[in-house]
């Protein structure tokens, strides 16, 4: 599920996509656009408050309190304090970064497999 998809889903009884579009002043068709091109960190704020829900849920589908950190992943711990030390705009772009890691980590642990099974 993407941010225009999370979007939708919180998206109060009545209102529509274009509807918040025209609500922030944005151009029509602007935020269904956000899954392929990152908002600027206001206009995503903005959406996120009129929600009533955070940046990180609308980015990663998740609040960052619902993280569950276990006393040993350390690399959790060290994440989790450089992103609460970051500014908020700092903060999306992190966010942001580590999505696109994620997508390209996927995207080379499902190559090798798919290969497989055309080869079988």
């Amino acid at each position: 599920m993407g941010i225009v998809d999370r979007i939708r889903e919180r998206l109060p009884k009545g209102e529509s996509l274009a509807s918040l579009e025209k609500r922030f002043g944005y151009s029509s068709s602007y935020i269904r656009k956000w899954d392929d091109a990152l908002p600027s960190a206001d206009r995503l704020y903005q959406v996120a408050s009129f929600l009533s829900v955070s940046m990180e849920y609308l980015l990663i589908g998740e609040e960052i309190s619902d993280v569950n950190l276990s006393n040993s992943d350390s690399n959790l711990r060290k994440l989790t304090d450089i992103y609460i030390n970051l500014p908020e705009d700092e903060r999306i772009l992190l966010v942001a970064e580590a999505v696109k890691i994620q997508k390209t980590v996927k995207q080379t642990v499902q190559t090798p497999i798919n290969k497989q099974n055309k080869l079988a």
